[in-house]
């Protein structure tokens, strides 16, 4: 898997420009060390995207987060102790009080517009919650809980942890597509340059980008349950009576 050095390195490679102490320079070069770093960072989050789109469950992260008594809604922000909004909620469970690595009850998701708050959700008239808003996004629990609840959320993040130290690696990507990352730093070097050959380079990465997410889709459907039928007949084509 690429480190942060070795993706710098390699676009220094690239772009031909000499290294100091392994590295790129931080100071007195055209592209200083810091500038393809963000640029590997932007990278990242772009195909952090495609993957929450196409594979969400590998970017689940869980958290657990004080909701407090007789509140009506409650920031995500705050609970998560995150800046961002996260990009989709997964799952909530109470965690209250529950101990030895226990799971906590299922809380059900119900849209609290539809059906009213006061008919009973499909597991009898227990917890429910929904969301709404953004900057930030606010959880509501109904019926508003009368103590303090530990919620257990499954969320996924809107963004990855940012690549800072050398040894940061863009877990969410697998390794055989790092170079990616280092494929659009290069672009945005030469787009800084005024390279004419850096808008051929983006249509190059917008390429490869998509075929990123076309495996991404492909593993999805490898990886799915296929049904064999056995009988034509279970199945109504059109045109048939």
């Amino acid at each position: 898997m690429a480190s942060l050095l070795q993706m710098r390195v390699a676009v220094a490679s690239r772009l031909d420009q000499a290294l100091v102490a392994a590295d790129i320079p931080e100071s007195g070069v055209f592209w200083t060390r810091q500038a393809v770093t963000d640029w590997l960072n932007e990278a990242y989050r772009q195909m952090w995207t495609v993957v929450a789109e196409a594979e969400a469950k590998n970017l689940v992260t869980e958290t657990d987060g004080t909701y407090a008594a007789s509140s009506r809604s409650v920031s995500l922000q705050t609970l998560l102790s995150i800046s961002d909004d996260p990009l989709k909620i997964e799952e909530v469970r109470d965690a209250t009080g529950a101990q030895g690595g226990a799971d906590g009850s299922l809380i059900e998701h119900v849209n609290h517009r539809w059906p009213h708050p006061g008919r009973p959700n499909r597991l009898g008239f227990g917890q429910t919650w929904d969301y709404f808003g953004y900057s930030p996004m606010r959880i509501e629990v109904r019926p508003v809980p009368t103590t303090a609840l530990t919620l257990r959320i499954r969320y996924i993040p809107s963004v990855p942890t940012a690549l800072s130290a050398n040894d940061h690696t863009p877990v969410a990507i697998v390794t055989a597509h790092h170079g990616l990352l280092v494929e659009y730093a290069v672009t945005r070097a030469y787009q800084k340059e005024e390279n004419p050959s850096w808008e051929r380079q983006m249509a190059t990465w917008m390429e490869k980008l998509g075929r990123f997410r076309e495996s991404i889709e492909e593993r999805q459907f490898q990886s799915s349950r296929h049904v064999q039928p056995t009988d034509s007949w279970d199945y109504q084509y059109g045109g048939r009576q």
